[in-house]
């Protein structure tokens, strides 16, 4: 048995224990909010109370002179008074609760990435967002004063742990890549790579710093498999099979590579723009979809290499390589 082996129960029980702490301090949280608006509705229906009990006593003082029928419509206004206005304050407090259960759902699923750093940037994201109160200013002060690398989060339910879930793949799709290949040969180099995807926290999946290191701002070996590698997956792929790729981590270098397409056909190099943020997204065109969108199998799509759609309005560029430059290197094909 490996060391690796060996560490996993470890592994397993640390992130059993991760889990049952952050749910409680989840449900710590949960049970202190309800306790807070109980505590308040308490002290609101009490001051009815006592605002009723002021008033009968007032009743009473007046009852020598005043009219029984006054008296009597007077009470009967007061004590509707009071039961509209519990019935207000419980409304609002059960709406409260319904918001707060809400938002510490929201938590939640925010946590589930299997790493701490992705954790506080979701939460971070859901302050900026206005998506969660934080009323006492906890979450922000917790988000300042955390260190890389610590903090609550949970393991995701499914697949490798901080990689989000990529659509799933056709069959239709996977044989138009194979029957492409035959006139686009290095889609048989990028089929092969479906699925690799990043390790979170400080570990790096060795095939992604591969990828990483096929155009200079990579090489150096200091940089770990989150550092973006979309363009970097072209370009490895493209080295693979013979052909010259763009040398760029731009995923926008591949809009002057190679010879322009009228008409996308499979394996051909297609370039989406990402809008108003000037960067892109480069990918191996598959087929164009009914609802509009264009599949495409790329690297960096959910933090993996996978088959997805992008909106055909973003397509800047349809590309096909010119003659390869040298010979497949030994074992892609």
């Amino acid at each position: 048995m490996s060391e690796a082996d060996d560490q996993t129960p470890a592994r397993e029980r640390l992130d059993l224990e991760r889990e049952r702490l952050a749910l409680e301090e989840s449900d710590r949280i949960a049970r202190r909010s309800m306790d807070e608006r109980d505590y308040l509705l308490r002290e609101r229906d009490m001051a009815l109370r006592e605002s009723e009990a002021s008033l009968r006593t007032r009743q009473a003082r007046w009852a020598s002179w005043s009219n029984p029928l006054t008296v009597a419509l007077v009470a009967a206004a007061i004590g509707a008074f009071g039961n509209a206005a519990v019935a207000y304050w419980n409304g609002v407090a059960a709406r409260e609760q319904e918001r707060d259960k809400a938002e510490y759902a929201r938590v939640l699923e925010m946590i589930k990435v299997g790493d701490p750093d992705k954790a506080a940037e979701n939460l971070e994201m859901l302050l900026r967002m206005g998506l969660y109160r934080d009323a006492n200013g906890d979450l922000k002060r917790y988000l300042d004063n955390r260190q890389p690398g610590e903090g609550g989060y949970l393991p995701v339910s499914s697949g490798n742990a901080g990689s989000p879930a990529a659509p799933s793949v056709s069959a239709e799709s996977l044989e138009i890549l194979e029957r492409g290949a035959e006139q686009a040969p290095w889609l048989k180099v990028a089929l092969a790579e479906r699925g690799v995807q990043e390790i979170p926290g400080a570990a790096a999946n060795p095939r992604i710093i591969e990828f990483i290191a096929s155009t200079p701002e990579g090489r150096g070996g200091a940089i770990g498999d989150e550092f973006p590698w979309n363009s970097q997956f072209a370009n490895w792929v493209m080295k693979q099979s013979g052909y010259a790729g763009t040398n760029s981590a731009q995923a926008v270098s591949w809009s002057r590579w190679g010879t322009p397409l009228e008409t996308a056909k499979p394996g051909a190099v297609v370039v989406f723009t990402r809008g108003d943020s000037g960067g892109g997204m480069v990918g191996f065109y598959v087929r164009d979809l009914p609802d509009g969108s264009v599949e495409v199998l790329a690297g960096n799509l959910f933090n993996q290499v996978t088959v997805s759609k992008m909106a055909s309005s973003k397509l800047i560029a349809v590309r096909w390589p010119m003659e390869p430059v040298t010979a497949p290197e030994a074992g892609r094909f």
